[in-house]
């Protein structure tokens, strides 16, 4: 299900970037010519970002052993959103965010997972106040 094309690592640096261009990216479709119902919503996409947040708690306070485990869960959930509404997958596609926490998830080092992990919940923050800014419902 991973993206074959090249996608940008998320960094400190790149992320905020990356988020915008992708909401603009949204905003630009045609849903008519597209066959993309209509945009998604940012109450959609903040609960998306809930899931993240339940990880995000634990990473910060210590409690990320099982962080492969909590992020494939995360992915099935994502995947499963995805599968309900064609609006919400084609955020996730565009947003690349499988991709991303497959990225997360092939760190060998917890370390090193964590840090990534915490700029991916930094896109998703920047993904729903871009989504908000630029007139999402």
């Amino acid at each position: 299900m991973e993206n074959k094309q090249s996608i940008q690592e998320l960094t400190e640096e790149n992320y905020v970037e990356l988020a915008e261009k992708v909401i603009m990216e949204l905003k630009k479709e045609d849903p008519i010519k597209r066959k993309i119902p209509q945009q998604i919503t940012t109450s959609k996409i903040r609960g998306l970002l809930s899931s993240i947040s339940d990880i995000y708690n634990d990473v910060m306070v210590g409690d990320a052993q099982d962080l492969t485990g909590k992020l494939q869960y995360l992915k099935v959930q994502f995947v499963y959103e995805s599968g309900r509404e064609k609006v919400t997958k084609n955020f996730v596609e565009k947003a690349n965010i499988l991709n991303y926490l497959n990225r997360i998830n092939r760190e060998n080092r917890l370390d090193d997972k964590k840090k990534i992990f915490l700029i991916f919940e930094k896109y998703m923050e920047a993904l729903v106040a871009y989504h908000k800014y630029y007139g999402g419902e």
